[in-house]
């Protein structure tokens, strides 16, 4: 999964029709809406990773490790210097 992420300030009102692409549908959503522990349209994993990763400007790949349908570890380790290079 890819996630982009971008900043506008909060006057600006975000689009709210879905754009299709080869990935699926994609919409923007406020954070507090992707990072609700309750909010069953996004995958579980998300709250625990995504606001840890907005917050640091080190490029980490997060892996979420599961059995069956159980999380068992979320794993961070930066990114290689060459995939670095490309960001």
């Amino acid at each position: 999964m890819h996630t982009f992420v971008a900043f506008f300030p909060s006057e600006v009102p975000l689009a709210r029709e879905d754009y299709s692409s080869a990935e699926g549908q994609i919409r923007w959503h406020p954070l507090a809406w992707a990072c609700d522990p309750h909010n069953r349209t996004v995958v579980s994993n998300i709250p625990l990773f995504l606001p840890a990763m907005l917050s640091t400007t080190i490029p980490l790949e997060y892996q979420c490790i599961y059995h069956g349908n159980e999380l068992v570890t979320l794993e961070k380790h930066r990114l290689a210097p060459a995939i670095q290079a490309d960001l």
